[in-house]
């Protein structure tokens, strides 16, 4: 029996503390597991592979990009198509969809039976909220 998605997570993804571009979008999804469960995979995600996803995907202003050692990582795990590198060196995520996806192929790396669904409330007060991440989706 599948288990209930029962935990409801926010993420402002890009700019909000507004001191740069000032662009953002709130991505909400339901999951299995708590936001605290989720922060802990990232946690072990850097400890285990040297990646801060938060602040090295999409983190530079206007440069949806996954670069250097991260991509290597990603390459690596199988979440990157080299032919999907370009030129320089990169892999530029195809818009936020993609980058949530690969965030959330991050907490299920560590937390195997993690499921998750996209979600829309009318009260955001009932969310764990995650917000900062994504800086470089937007232009």
């Amino acid at each position: 029996m599948a288990e209930e998605l029962t935990h409801i997570i926010e993420f402002t993804l890009g700019d909000p503390s507004g001191d740069g571009h000032s662009q953002t979008s709130e991505w909400m999804i339901k999951t299995n597991h708590s936001g605290e469960e989720m922060d802990e995979a990232f946690a072990k995600f850097k400890m285990e592979y040297g990646v801060d996803a938060k602040d090295e995907i999409a983190s530079d202003y206007e440069e949806p990009c996954i670069k250097g050692h991260a991509l290597e990582v990603f390459e690596e795990l199988g979440w990157i198509e080299s032919e999907n590198i370009d030129d320089y060196g990169d892999y530029t995520i195809d818009g936020e969809y993609e980058f949530v996806d690969l965030m959330m192929r991050i907490v299920g790396h560590y937390i195997p039976d993690f499921k998750y669904e996209s979600y829309s409330v009318p009260n955001t007060e009932q969310c764990f909220t995650m917000e900062g991440a994504g800086y470089g989706l937007f232009f």
